[in-house]
């Protein structure tokens, strides 16, 4: 229990944080600069899909009961790689689909449309519910591997929160930016929406 309460009053503190940070003069949606400079990066869609790859694998080796010897590394292996491969290629198409939906979604509005749909759409409602599914799904591994932190369950989830729980959000963002827009009567500008909306960095 006090664990939980812990966790929660950790959360609530990051995402102050982030209002405060969201509700600068002059600024509308998160910017997540870091994060959107690592998704700009060449080819980075396929880097996310090995790095994905990767972790998964290692997640499934790490809890296999492997010792740090090498016979059990060739047992498990062995034994189990068509498992391995599925989850991870699984995995690996999340990575891929995280980056892609990034770059695809994550823009700038120039018009009252953009603005609706890419900074309040994409970038706050989008975002803050790709937070609240990877606290949420980590929450749940956690309560899976019996309130124990950082376990197998609780790590799992928290990468299925990102390489899926992301792309969702986003994805969920953009459609609830066009309703919306749809239901306030906000059109499209010819004369400011020509070609795609700018990127943040």
């Amino acid at each position: 229990m006090c664990n939980a309460n812990w966790q929660t009053k950790r959360l609530t503190r990051f995402l102050a944080l982030m209002f405060d940070e969201m509700n600068k003069p002059n600024r509308q949606g998160f910017t997540a600069a870091p994060i959107d400079r690592l998704m700009r990066l060449p080819h980075a869609e396929f880097i996310l899909a090995a790095v994905a790859f990767g972790l998964c694998s290692a997640m499934i080796l790490t809890f296999s009961g492997i010792h740090l010897r090498f016979t059990d590394l060739r047992h498990v292996v062995g034994t189990r790689w068509k498992f391995i491969a599925f989850f991870s290629i699984i995995f690996a198409i999340g990575g891929w689909w995280t980056a892609h939906t990034w770059r695809q979604l994550w823009r700038c509005g120039r018009s009252a449309w953009e603005i609706l749909v890419y900074n309040y759409g994409v970038r706050i409602f989008g975002f803050s519910t790709a937070i609240l599914i990877i606290f949420l799904v980590s929450r749940l591994g956690s309560a899976a591997d019996g309130s124990t932190s950082f376990g197998p369950m609780m790590i799992f989830g928290v990468l299925a929160g990102v390489f899926f729980g992301v792309p969702v959000a986003l994805h969920l963002g953009y459609f609830w930016g066009c309703v919306f827009a749809t239901i306030v009567n906000v059109e499209h500008d010819s004369k400011l929406e020509i070609g795609e909306p700018p990127h943040l960095s």
